[in-house]
């Protein structure tokens, strides 16, 4: 059986750290400028909030809740960062350092490492 690829967000470019999509249609992409976000499954993209985005993104992840609750987190290249608007707006929650990797659980759970 061949696979095939079809090229959806444009001729935009760029690198892409990481992926994750949630229930539904979101669809968001990790990358050096920030973290994307596509609500229509990823035929169009944009960088949400005004200045407020994630620099050095590399991993997103949307909470096991998130159709309730629009909450990500994101592993930037200093802290673990938390939206809970849908990615208009970032804290950071743990910082100090490089985090490359973030779970969670349904149990409200989150952990994160560097």
């Amino acid at each position: 059986m061949a696979a095939t690829w079809e090229r959806l967000g444009g001729d935009t470019g760029g690198t892409v750290a990481g992926l994750a999509a949630t229930g539904r249609s979101w669809v968001f992409a990790a990358t050096p400028v920030g973290v994307y976000r596509s609500t229509d499954g990823g035929r169009s993209w944009t960088l949400p909030g005004v200045n407020s985005s994630v620099p050095f993104a590399e991993v997103v992840l949307p909470s096991p809740h998130f159709e309730q609750d629009r909450t990500l987190f994101v592993c930037g290249g200093d802290a673990l960062y938390r939206s809970t608007d849908g990615g208009d707006t970032w804290q950071p929650v743990l910082a100090g350092s490089r985090m490359l990797s973030v779970v969670a659980s349904s149990a409200e759970v989150v952990l994160a490492g560097s």
